[in-house]
């Protein structure tokens, strides 16, 4: 073997049944079976299962899918855009990052966003000022209204000027009934994301609230507490973090 080569490589990965391999950016379905080997496991952004080598992925490769070797089906991928608060205008080009006229499900105003964007947590550029770093810790929370009967799922900064929980707040929401600290904003983004694709069958995309009932953004994230309790959102929120692990960065 060339002397380079194995300086580089670390034996141990070749070694089966080796604890705590980490894949990033994916989650396990067996046991490890070898750095060249296909590791079936589901992608912790679209949830998909590529099955990556772990020498692929160590060598900085992604999901296939996400990375638009095969594509997500349209129905697939206009549900992740309402998932991510925007109605798809347009077809779905069948390319993650090719901009997608939509209208923002909060605000109203149309632009052109991307699929891949929008799966990282990306929101509307006119109504989400607050926006949310990516590569910065965050949180998943839960809060409820109880005159408008109401609960909802949102995502923070933290240790950022801009407190989104405390607008909440002003406008009559409890304070937090659950809250999900994330290393990442990106992190964050994603469980969201999952938890409110889980919820598009039984409630929609457009939110059980309006915008005249929430002047500061974020009805799109809101469901009937009737039929949905801030516990079992709260549960929905764990599950999701459960299968969401935090992606490489750039």
């Amino acid at each position: 073997m060339c002397p380079v080569r194995f300086l580089d490589r670390d034996p141990m990965l070749d070694v089966p049944g080796t604890a705590d391999v980490p894949l990033t950016g994916f989650i396990p379905k067996v046991a490890y079976p070898g750095v060249d080997t296909p590791w079936p496991s589901a992608c912790a952004g679209c949830g998909r299962e590529p099955s990556p080598t772990l020498s692929a992925v160590r060598e900085g490769k992604g999901c296939m899918y996400c990375a638009q070797q095969n594509p997500s089906t349209p129905d697939e991928a206009v549900a992740a855009m309402r998932a991510g608060g925007f109605e798809p205008l347009a077809p779905y080009s069948g390319r993650s990052k090719d901009p997608w006229h939509s209208r923002c499900l909060d605000c109203g105003r149309t632009s052109t966003p991307t699929l891949a964007t929008t799966r990282k947590g990306h929101r509307c550029r006119f109504c989400a000022p607050y926006g949310i770093d990516l590569h910065a810790p965050a949180i998943v929370y839960v809060v409820r209204h109880r005159t408008l009967r109401a609960v909802k799922i949102g995502i923070a900064g933290t240790g950022i000027a801009y407190d989104r929980v405390a607008d909440h707040q002003r406008h009559g929401w409890d304070l937090p009934s659950y809250v999900h600290p994330c290393d990442t904003g990106e992190q964050a983004a994603q469980i969201e994301r999952k938890v409110k694709l889980s919820l598009i069958a039984s409630f929609g995309a457009r939110g059980y609230l309006n915008r005249d009932q929430m002047p500061q953004g974020g009805w799109t994230e809101t469901y009937p507490e009737a039929r949905l309790s801030w516990e079992q959102l709260r549960n929905l929120v764990d599950k999701a973090a459960q299968s969401v692990r935090t992606l490489p960065t750039d």
